[in-house]
């Protein structure tokens, strides 16, 4: 039996859920255990993308003609920064819309909010919720 729909489930009370969902008596049950991760949203500090002081401390070594080897080791640095700055990007959720795509996505979003809110406050002001508030 295909499990039904969120338009399906206004069709059905409670009960009715309750009754299809609930094990049989005569039914063996077996624990499973589920873990869930949560992504965090992924913050950076905007000074990770601040090359311009390192880069200019490479020129001023250059033009000062500090030890080459001092100014390859700064080089090194600088690209290893450029690359954990890339990788973080990369990592940034919705990366791959444009603009008018999330803001799409935003709206659809929200208009489904909007729908489960108001079946929200549908089901609460059903009797089963209601019967002893008077």
């Amino acid at each position: 039996m295909d499990a039904p729909s969120q338009d399906d489930l206004a069709l059905y009370t409670m009960d009715d859920i309750l009754m299809t969902d609930a094990p049989s008596p005569m039914a063996t049950t077996t624990t499973t255990t589920t873990t869930t991760t949560t992504t965090t949203p992924t913050t950076f500090d905007k000074n990770e993308f601040s090359f311009l002081p390192q880069v200019q401390g490479i020129v001023q070594s250059i033009l000062t003609g500090e030890n080459s080897d001092e100014i390859g080791k700064a080089v090194v640095r600088l690209n290893e920064r450029m690359d954990q700055a890339r990788l973080l990007l990369q990592d940034l959720p919705g990366l791959q819309y444009v603009k008018e795509e999330q803001e799409a996505i935003l709206r659809q979003e929200s208009a489904i909010l909007h729908h489960h809110q108001d079946k929200l406050k549908r089901y609460i002001q059903l009797p089963a919720f209601t019967y002893g508030s008077e």
